[in-house]
């Protein structure tokens, strides 16, 4: 059995301050970090190594992906699939997606 874990990053929020009066979100640190959400799913996954399965991380983005990634094999993936992308058009993205998964 083979597991896909879709993993992605988000601004870590100790670099964030938030101005209530001024209603503004100021980043004093642009650092990223993996999503609590994703760290989960990889541990969940990770459980199911026991039976046999291999757990791959996935994730789609710029450069910074790669530590995301890194972090994914250090908590239990066999695999990382990285998709390079700057954004751009959501139904490509999909199809790259698919084509990692078939």
């Amino acid at each position: 059995m083979k597991i896909l874990v879709c993993v992605k990053q988000v601004l870590d929020p100790n670099g964030l301050t938030v101005n209530r009066k001024a209603e503004k979100v100021f980043i004093n640190r642009e650092e990223y970090i993996l999503d609590p959400a994703s760290k989960a799913a990889l541990e969940a996954a990770s459980d199911q190594k026991q039976a046999g399965a291999e757990v791959i991380a996935i994730s789609v983005g710029p450069e910074r992906v790669e530590d995301a990634l890194r972090e994914a094999l250090a908590r239990g993936a066999d695999r990382a699939i990285w998709i390079r992308s700057d954004g751009g058009d959501a139904t490509v993205i999909a199809n790259l997606i698919a084509a990692a998964v078939r």
